[in-house]
């Protein structure tokens, strides 16, 4: 019990970490979907940072989280009346991208089975699954 304290604290510090890169990941991608490399180049970021985290509720999911919701604050109007998203095809595609980053982040979450609970596993280690 007292070495599940720390790891605890551990993973809730990661995921903080990861919805923190989440989120500075979605804003630059905001910020240069408008040109079509800025776009390319903003899911490119994503996408890699989505395979290269490890799979589970503490860190890829976590990106995802704060990637979709980063964007998804950004294309709301702004109190001037614009918005960072313009409603053309670049800006579609970006909003498109964001259920798709959201289901991403999903990959590789394994739920704990009572006979995994009852045994002390993992849930979220991202590893293979047996």
């Amino acid at each position: 019990m007292s070495g599940s304290l720390p790891r605890l604290l551990l993973r809730m510090a990661l995921a903080v970490l990861g919805v923190g890169l989440g989120a500075a990941i979605g804003l630059c991608t905001v910020a240069v979907h408008a040109t079509g490399w800025g776009l390319v180049l903003g899911l490119a970021a994503t996408v890699s940072t989505i395979v290269a985290l490890g799979g589970g509720w503490w860190r890829r999911f976590a990106f995802a989280v704060g990637w979709s919701g980063a964007v998804l604050v950004l294309s709301m109007a702004r109190p001037e009346g614009d918005y960072w998203v313009s409603s053309d095809l670049l800006g579609y595609l970006l909003l498109i991208a964001v259920p798709a980053v959201f289901v991403g982040g999903m990959v590789g979450i394994r739920f704990r089975t009572d006979a995994a609970h009852a045994a002390g596993e993992d849930s979220g280690s991202g590893g293979p699954v047996s």
